[in-house]
């Protein structure tokens, strides 16, 4: 959850968490357990709007195996 870009963001959801910030992995584990805190999280999630970054990139190294696949068969 930690992008500098994002500060004022991550401060608003550790507003939103309290009386428990994510601070650590144990922490982002047992908010996401909680459906009230895990709803909380996704919408902060969300509305960063950096999923479509994500799925880019998954596409792009999709992508990438591809041809390197195609590259190791000769095509």
């Amino acid at each position: 959850l930690y992008c500098p870009e994002l500060q004022q963001e991550r401060e608003e959801l550790q507003r939103a968490l309290l009386p428990h910030p994510l601070r650590t992995t144990r922490d982002f584990t047992a908010a996401t357990a909680d459906p009230a805190c895990a709803g909380t999280v996704v919408r902060w999630l969300l509305a960063t709007g950096r999923l479509p970054e994500f799925r880019r990139a998954c596409r792009y190294a999709a992508i990438q195996d591809q041809e390197e696949e195609e590259e190791e068969r000769g095509l």
